[in-house]
């Protein structure tokens, strides 16, 4: 596992939805002109580079319990484990568990079907006709229909 990882897994055109300007992090500046738009290399790039160069002490694979703030900071209950810190960054997302709605199984077994989590670009997709829906659609379907 390397930093900025679930960053790479994403689909190849994938790019912040803002500017540079605004996705420095504490210390470190994106390097990347102000109204550029990052790829997700790039920003897994400048995640793997921020943490080596402040020597963080990340750690992978950590099923989080609970996050609670108190009077030195936060502490973060992890199973057994138990951490103590005054800055936390919480980065999730939902792109990485499918929802998929029940009806979906009710459709044209012969309708291809893709969640936005196994796609990568638009050889993917066998179709010619495509909808997209869900959030962010909007970008996604600018992508397949540009090939």
């Amino acid at each position: 596992m390397r930093t900025g990882e679930a960053w790479r897994r994403r689909w190849d055109s994938l790019r912040l939805f803002t500017p540079s300007q605004n996705n420095s992090l504490p210390g470190m500046k994106l390097p990347k002109p102000d109204f550029y738009f990052p790829t997700q290399d790039e920003v897994a790039d400048f995640l793997e580079t921020y943490a080596r160069h402040y020597s963080l002490p990340v750690r992978y694979g950590v099923k989080v319990d609970g996050l609670q703030r108190n009077e030195k900071g936060y502490h973060i209950s992890s199973g057994e484990a138990g951490y103590h810190t005054s800055n936390v960054i919480v980065a999730t997302g939902a792109f990485h568990t499918p929802m998929i709605p029940s009806h979906a199984q009710e459709l044209n077994h012969g309708m291809f079907q893709l969640h936005s989590v196994a796609y990568h670009n638009p050889q993917d997709v066998p179709a010619q006709n495509v909808i997209v829906v869900g959030a962010d659609a909007k970008y996604i379907t600018r992508q397949i229909i540009g090939n």
